[in-house]
């Protein structure tokens, strides 16, 4: 029997319509005829998150080559820092999100880079780590109690007889 897991943000949000894939695939963006490095870190068929130092600004639209479909344009839809939320022109074909997934390394990334979707993983394991430890904690505490109660009612019998 084969498990696997494939990570996706799991939750739709921004009115986004198609679940984004976490991918590490580096392209080179190019507006016009100037071009600058750029890893895009997460791909839907509607749209992309894209980390570049490059000059941009928000309704600028962009070219890359994605595996499959060639050169997509995109158009920028916000900008935080280095990363830039795209939306596709013209939908891309699920054959290139699968693409982009197959040759994207094994989501093995440097611990310091780390996208919304590892952040929350973490939170989650933490909470529920901690949630596991209150819950080890809090049965030993009914057990201690029901210890105790047991003891006092049998004191109070042996007194009593």
């Amino acid at each position: 029997m084969f498990v696997g897991r494939i990570k996706t943000q799991g939750y739709l949000r921004d009115g986004r319509t198609k679940i984004r894939r976490i991918i590490q695939i580096e392209v080179e963006a190019r507006t016009g005829h100037d071009g600058s490095p750029a890893i895009v870190r997460n791909l839907s068929e509607t749209g992309l998150l894209l980390e570049t130092r490059a000059s941009l600004e928000p309704n600028d639209i962009l070219y890359i080559d994605l595996p499959i479909s060639g050169e997509c344009a995109a158009e920028i839809v916000w900008i935080d820092g280095v990363r830039h939320g795209c939306r596709f022109l013209a939908p891309i074909p699920k054959a290139t999100v699968s693409a982009a997934e197959l040759l994207s390394p094994h989501l093995d990334r440097p611990k310091d880079v780390r996208d919304e979707a590892s952040h929350q993983d973490i939170e989650i394991e933490q909470m529920l780590a901690k949630g596991e430890q209150q819950w080890a904690s809090a049965n030993f505490s009914l057990i201690l109690f029901i210890i105790v109660t047991a003891t006092f009612i049998f004191a109070i019998f042996n007194i009593a007889a």
